[in-house]
């Protein structure tokens, strides 16, 4: 008879949970955990690549789900409002997804709208630079706007103002590709 569990009889004593000490289950836990052969495929390359998530607890997953969310919101607010760029809320919340739950990752990579911008960012790790020009030119334009606006609210303006220069800074600081 082999020493394999599947092959032992149930009654075999050496192999009943009782007898093991808890050292013994602890390394057996540590051991599946390490060995997770959970997978799911890159939407950019079609194949079948480790999760990310095997083995991240349930509440990290939960939190960087939901912090994924915030970004992902953070991101449709900043096509409506001045300062706020779009970009690096998208792709913050595409690494959120990937870490926590290939389905949602799966689901915003395959989205219509912020799908093509995760695709690329996952396969070149970079922004064109026409993509990085029209963003930061849009922000110009709108903060423009904004201060333009709010003249003789002077608080209100400083607070447009550094917004936009942190959002400008984050979309300056993404690497670019000529493309």
């Amino acid at each position: 008879m082999s020493n394999s569990p599947i092959t032992q009889p149930k009654h075999d004593p050496k192999h009943h949970p009782k007898h093991h000490s808890k050292e013994q289950v602890d390394q057996q836990a540590e051991h599946q955990t390490e060995h997770r052969t959970e997978h799911h495929s890159s939407p950019s390359s079609g194949h079948a690549i480790p999760s990310p998530y095997a083995g991240t607890p349930a509440l990290l997953r939960w939190l960087l789900i939901a912090a994924g969310f915030i970004s992902l919101t953070l991101g449709l607010l900043g096509v409506l409002l001045p300062g706020l760029p779009t970009t690096p809320f998208v792709l913050l919340a595409g690494a959120c997804f990937l870490k926590a739950s290939p389905a949602l990752h799966s689901w915003l990579s395959q989205n219509r709208w912020a799908g093509p911008m995760l695709r690329d960012w996952e396969q070149h790790r970079s922004l064109p630079k026409r993509t990085k020009r029209i963003a930061l030119g849009t922000m110009v334009l709108t903060i423009s706007m904004s201060l333009w606006i709010l003249q003789g609210n002077f608080n209100l303006q400083l607070v447009v103002l550094v917004a936009a220069l942190i959002g400008a800074w984050v979309v300056w600081r993404i690497p670019t590709r000529n493309a």
